[in-house]
């Protein structure tokens, strides 16, 4: 059930308990009950043919015969994003993808969050994008170093060296006075992020299950052709 919530959801389970004698839970009781009735598959056998049988011209077919055809041979696991796909496909839940651009202050956003809500699909701003940067590159870093924890070093080297940039450029048109210089608040520096970085988080954040399952509404962002 937890690799299921994973590959098909958010993540999150919880166990539900189920009092058989409430006729309101009844659905749940019925609908959490799996039963089954099964038989011995040709898997289970050794998968051998009678000397008779090998004598015969079709022998290699009655052999395959005998081997089970796996539809998803490893398991839910391994197969779950092919599940995911099954599970849309028939019951024909197509995703709905939004794109809401504009000038500033032209209610982009104020739409964007009705519509929203009324399809029930994720809202994807920048401002969300850029939090997430910053979020990362506050994060440390792991030793076993995966694809995210690449982009968290990436987005660390970055912001550090895009704020060494900003700190430089304050010293620079500072005036020259006998008083002590202010400390400069490095956290504080308002910085702008590369395309290059938002552009991978984007595309993170499109392939998280919701945006997959459900769709998306993009605010605002991409803002140019070449963004685009």
């Amino acid at each position: 059930m937890q690799a299921i919530a994973n590959g098909m959801g958010t993540g999150q389970a919880a166990s539900v308990e189920v009092d058989t004698s409430d006729p309101n839970q009844a659905f749940w009781r019925d609908f959490l009950t799996i039963n089954l009735k099964m038989k011995t598959s040709s898997i289970f056998k050794d998968g051998q043919l009678t000397p008779e049988q090998e004598e015969e011209e079709n022998a290699e077919e009655l052999l395959n015969a005998l081997k089970f055809n796996w539809h998803s041979e490893k398991g839910i696991i391994e197969n779950v994003t092919n599940l995911n796909t099954e599970f849309n496909t028939f019951r024909g839940l197509n995703p709905v993808k939004i794109f809401i651009s504009g000038p500033p202050a032209s209610g982009k956003s104020h739409y964007a969050k009705i519509l929203a809500k009324y399809y029930n699909i994720p809202h994807v701003k920048v401002d969300e994008l850029i939090a997430k940067a910053f979020e990362l590159g506050a994060k440390e870093e792991d030793e076993n170093a995966d694809s995210e924890d690449t982009l968290v070093a990436d987005i660390k080297t970055i912001i550090e060296e895009l704020r060494d940039a900003e700190v430089a450029r304050i010293e620079e048109e500072r005036p020259e006075t006998d008083e002590e210089p202010e400390e400069i608040d490095r956290e504080s520096l308002k910085i702008r992020l590369p395309d290059s970085i938002l552009y991978r988080l984007l595309k993170i954040r499109l392939n998280e299950n919701a945006c997959k399952n459900r769709g998306y509404i993009l605010d605002g962002y991409p803002r140019t052709y070449v963004d685009a």
